[in-house]
């Protein structure tokens, strides 16, 4: 019988993590008696997602319409078990290690009413277990702004959110219902936009 299946992060407690740094860790099986395993698959990503929905009026009926999107920015698995062993009781452990890409610009951890950028590690046994553990990153891109480079880019975020939304609604209402989630980040004296979008 199957006790406890748990992810652990190795060396850091809270669980925060920068860009190029390793994540080390290990899976936890503990069990009370002889289990057979046919599978224990590791997996590392992160990723981000969208969703909303608004109520539109056509002539007198009222629909609702459903706008969503989503982005992948990596994902490595790492097959542990793929053939049938049998564990005995106690505690068994299987390490991993991965580090966080360094080579393309990742935003850091977010979670809105909205959408949400998430990083994880996961671990699936016998295809029908599941868990996972998820830690924050503090993404590359960031950087503390002055007062002056702070509202240079909300004006800046307002102005662009407009003029997108009119881009999207009115000039491109075929292929684009909507945009609802968009990061901004400002280095090198520049601001930077990107945006998932709805189709």
């Amino acid at each position: 019988m199957l006790e406890a299946f748990d992810i652990v992060l190795d060396d850091n407690t809270e669980n925060v993590y920068h860009q190029g740094e390793n994540l080390n860790g290990h899976v936890k099986v503990l069990l009370d008696g002889h289990k057979k395993i046919t599978e224990l698959s590791i997996t590392f990503r992160g990723e981000a997602s969208t969703y909303t929905s608004w109520l539109h009026r056509r002539g007198t009926n009222l629909s609702t319409d459903q706008c969503g999107a989503s982005e992948t920015y990596f994902e490595e698995h790492v097959t542990v078990i793929n053939d049938e062993t049998s564990l005995k009781t106690g505690v068994h452990i299987f390490p991993f290690k991965f580090t966080i890409p360094s080579h393309q610009n990742l935003p850091s951890t977010f979670e809105g009413d909205h959408g949400h950028v998430k990083y994880f590690v996961s671990a699936r046994l016998n295809s029908y277990l599941y868990t996972k553990k998820i830690f924050t990153l503090i993404g590359g891109q960031a950087e503390l702004l002055d007062m002056d480079s702070l509202l240079t880019a909300m004006v800046s975020t307002v102005s662009m959110f407009f003029l997108l939304k009119y881009f999207f609604k009115i000039l491109l209402p075929c292929y684009i219902k909507c945009m609802i989630f968009y990061r901004i980040w400002y280095t090198n004296n520049l601001i930077c936009f990107q945006a998932l979008v709805g189709k």
